[in-house]
């Protein structure tokens, strides 16, 4: 089974603890971590964010980010670390 998990919109410095701690309540299962309302993504969180999906691999679980948000996407670019989290990118299904 695989748990999936919401990020909230702003993830700041303030929300890096909350994260922890919601993130160290689900470890020993695999899981998807939807990022698509992240309006914001600060530096301690992306650490946070990285550091579990090593923690993860380490432990034989999978640890994916679906749905990433454009902003969540261009803040780990510019903090360089894009290339180092397990990002999903899902194809959109057009609207009819």
């Amino acid at each position: 089974m695989i748990y999936a998990f919401q990020l909230p919109q702003k993830l700041d410095s303030d929300a890096a603890d909350d994260l922890l701690q919601s993130l160290r309540s689900m470890t020993r299962q695999s899981i998807e971590i939807d990022a698509s309302n992240v309006s914001a993504l600060g530096a301690l969180c992306a650490q946070v964010l990285l550091s579990a999906a090593r923690q993860w691999a380490l432990d034989g679980y999978s640890f994916k980010i679906i749905l990433p948000s454009k902003v969540f996407l261009d803040d780990m670019t510019l903090l360089g670390l894009k290339p180092h989290l397990p990002v999903v990118m899902l194809p959109c299904v057009p609207l009819s």
